[in-house]
């Protein structure tokens, strides 16, 4: 990835986010005012309050992070060399939904696209002990719901998993991890990290390298609530960590859907709890796609390569012999009829005999 460059605010927040300093100093040092400007980190006030809270070795790091010192620099390149982008809370890629929570994370770990950030997001969660028959149900409502909108879970087993998974196979997908990327789990999930890295994003509040103590994990839930302008339950038992997520959701005032589930089913009882409180009902993907305009019959483009659109370019003129097409494109003949061969199998051309092609 491209070196990226912070502004004096955001070194400040990373190189303090890299000392792992508690929340409850970062927040003296960065007070979250909603619409408030960053602090002049350079200012004598700014920096005598960090002198007030870091050993003479760390604040000597801190003010050579704001000058381009080694320490900085080697963590920025560490961080570059991942694939990590650093979105602090002075970004303007700064998710505005975190911004509404009481704790706003200081610096958001990103890997993939980062765009991800600013669109549309849908989350959709489960609980980990999710029977069979629900966790197909949340990969088929995430296949659906991600032709419109990233899908966003956390990077738990069981349902949030199975989301994921289903919004790959349609759109992107967010995944929020509960530590640093580098050493995140479950080990059952490495594989769908590394795909999520490729067609979406994965977000944590901790450096790569951190490890979380497991009182921590469910704090992700706050992430997932704020990234989320909608939340559909598929699954939680009565004292599911689902529905902290969902609660948050509802206090940041946006819809909240669930699943009803049979009496005495364990994995229904938070869904069912949630009915009767303030969630809306869904059993379907219809409902769904019909409360947000989601088109679940139109097909996916075929993807074409920069060869294959110039044949079609060319054909656009009328129809052609494949030995013409291979003279503009300045291919051999051999080549412009594999091309045409695929072109067919895509629907793209149709072969009019004597190696002769028109588009369909």
């Amino acid at each position: 990835m491209a070196d990226l460059v912070y502004t004096p605010a955001e070194r400040a927040a990373i190189s303090l986010d890299a000392l792992r300093l508690p929340l409850s100093v970062q927040e003296k040092l960065f007070p979250y005012d909603a619409g408030a400007m960053p602090p002049d980190v350079t200012g004598e006030c700014f920096r005598a309050a960090v002198r007030g809270v870091l050993t003479k070795e760390e604040y000597a790091k801190w003010e050579g992070a704001l000058c381009g010192g080694e320490w900085f620099e080697k963590l920025l390149r560490e961080y570059a060399s991942r694939g990590v982008a650093c979105v602090t809370r002075f970004s303007h890629t700064y998710p505005a939904g975190c911004l509404s929570l009481p704790e706003p994370p200081l610096v958001l770990y990103c890997e993939g696209d980062v765009s991800l950030l600013s669109v549309q997001k849908f989350g959709v969660t489960g609980s980990r002990r999710i029977p069979p028959h629900l966790e197909k149900l949340a990969e088929e409502y995430a296949r659906g719901i991600a032709r419109k909108f990233a899908v966003v879970s956390s990077s738990a087993a069981g349902g949030d998993s199975a989301a994921l998974r289903g919004a790959l196979e349609s759109g992107r997908a967010v995944c929020v991890l509960a530590e640093g990327s580098l050493v995140a789990g479950p080990a059952c999930n490495l594989s769908l990290f590394a795909r999520i890295r490729e067609r979406g994003l994965l977000v944590s509040e901790f450096p790569p390298s951190f490890h979380a103590p497991v009182y921590r994990f469910s704090a992700r839930n706050r992430i997932v609530a704020a990234l989320s302008d909608v939340l559909l339950v598929v699954s939680a038992g009565s004292k599911s960590g689902t529905l902290i997520t969902a609660d948050l959701v509802h206090k940041l005032g946006r819809t909240v859907y669930a699943v009803p589930c049979s009496p005495g089913v364990a994995a229904g009882e938070g869904c069912n709890a949630l009915l009767k409180e303030y969630a809306k009902c869904t059993d379907k993907l219809v409902d769904i796609a019909a409360a947000f305009g989601i088109n679940l019959t139109e097909t996916e483009p075929v993807p074409l390569s920069e060869r294959e659109q110039s044949v079609l370019e060319l054909l656009r003129g009328g129809p052609a012999h494949s030995a013409a097409l291979a003279e503009k494109l300045g291919l051999q003949p051999q080549e412009t009829i594999v091309l045409l061969t695929l072109l067919e199998m895509k629907g793209k051309v149709v072969s009019l005999g004597g190696n002769r092609y028109s588009l369909v």
